[in-house]
């Protein structure tokens, strides 16, 4: 029922259109949020909501140097995390942005924080842009579909991408996991499945983004592969023994209290588009132990459907059904993770740009398959103004008293782009 409507809105995705709108949109956006912190900026590193700049990044700047500092000791205790964001800002703070990472990724957030926060800040910005064209260029190594056509293709729609610019505000870490992931499937795809284990490893700091490709990999017992990654892990392992021994133990006794913080009215939990996010927004106001079964069911229906999509795929690399298998699942195993932000939608380019190198390029459209762009171009645009209207619906009804509860679009939208991909995986003609 919904096929002819997807396709009719491909209809409308002329190559006009998409070259100008989403690059006006990104344009817009990012003059605005530019425009707005200068304008209103308390100092050089702080908004005028009284945030910092990159607002994510000051907890993995706060991590990094009270590690390089010599407090280990504080790294998870929230006060001293509090006071030191208070030291590097000019005005008093009204909230702290909390390091919850595993003590290990101070590895990854050191060199960024050896210097002031607008210059940490500001490169890593820079590395995050090198992390996509390091993306871009495994991708079109790994498919020549994708090298016949101009490389800036490729980065027009990885910078036009809604969930880029939220990486952009917020300083997150999506553009490094993307590139690890999309190096790790550049590696699968070229038949060398121990160094893509070992590779996707590397996502020890944010495993559950590790998903999408490790899923798979279990369920089809590419043993190399495995012995890869648990090498990898093995290596994370010694490590955060050796040199964050007792914070590793600190940090896995905060598990119970992460997730609360998730539900809690002052995270933007509307931001969420896990199924544990979308059963938490629909129901936790509601009744917490609801919500938690909500969560159990569509999770263990999710796993049950991904799991038949990749138990009945022949492993066969160079196979137009194994790559439209893999994408599904590259877009959809995150849902099965707690927390899957708007920022780390980020990484649907990944699968995005699979669809495109096995998909046929006619003049005049970008992609054969219909219904896929419609789904992609309906998910894109709900992305990025889903955040404002689901904070919108939540303040009102917080405001007349009525619990607050609401639909997540975002995480509907991705798992009908997946069923529409698993339909399509069928041989071209």
């Amino acid at each position: 029922m919904l096929e002819p409507l997807m396709i009719r809105i491909a209809a409308l995705c002329s190559p006009d259109r998409v070259r100008r709108y989403p690059a006006t949109v990104a344009l817009v956006f990012f003059l605005v949020w530019a425009g707005m912190h200068v304008a209103s900026r308390q100092s050089a590193i702080i908004d005028g909501g009284g945030k910092f700049l990159g607002n994510d990044f000051v907890a993995f700047y706060t991590g990094a140097r009270l590690w390089m500092d010599g407090r280990l000791h504080h790294l998870y205790d929230f006060e001293a995390q509090r006071v030191f964001q208070q030291s590097l800002s000019p005005v008093a703070l009204e909230n702290f942005t909390p390091f919850i990472n595993p003590p290990w990724a101070v590895l990854v957030y050191a060199p960024f924080s050896l210097s002031s926060y607008l210059v940490g800040i500001l490169s890593w910005w820079a590395f995050g842009f090198l992390c996509i064209g390091a993306a871009i260029m495994a991708m079109r190594r790994a498919h020549p579909e994708l090298a016949a056509r101009p490389w800036w293709h490729l980065w027009a729609i990885a910078v036009c991408m809604p969930a880029t610019l939220l990486w952009l505000g917020y300083g997150q870490v999506s553009p490094l996991i993307l590139a690890i992931l999309s190096i790790a499937w550049a590696t699968l795809v070229g038949g060398r499945e121990f160094i893509a284990g070992f590779l996707l490893s590397m996502l020890a700091f944010k495993p559950q983004l590790a998903m999408g490709l490790a899923l798979p990999l279990i369920i089809k017992m590419r043993w190399r592969a495995l012995a890869g990654g648990v090498t990898g892990l093995l290596l994370w392992g010694a490590l955060a023994i050796w040199l964050f021994g007792d914070q590793t133990i600190e940090w896995w006794g905060l598990r119970s209290q992460l997730a609360e913080l998730l539900r809690d009215e002052s995270y933007q939990r509307w931001g969420v588009h896990s199924l544990f996010g979308f059963s938490n927004l629909l129901l936790a106001d509601v009744s917490k132990s609801a919500a938690d079964g909500l969560t159990l069911a569509l999770s263990l229906g999710w796993l049950g459907w991904l799991g038949r999509c990749w138990w009945r795929m022949p492993w066969e690399p160079g196979s137009r059904e194994w790559k439209m298998t893999m994408a599904v699942g590259l877009a959809g195993a995150p849902l099965l993770a707690v927390q899957w932000f708007s920022y780390d939608l980020m990484l649907l380019l990944l699968p995005l740009w699979i669809v495109m190198a096995t998909s046929k390029f006619t003049p005049g459209r970008y992609l054969d398959e219909g219904p896929i762009l419609g789904w992609s171009g309906v998910l894109f645009w709900v992305i990025f103004i889903s955040g404002p209207l689901l904070k919108g619906i939540l303040d009102a009804l917080t405001t007349a008293g009525l619990p607050a509860v609401a639909i997540q679009p975002v995480t509907l939208l991705v798992i009908a782009w997946c069923v529409t991909v698993h339909e399509a995986k069928r041989p071209l003609r």
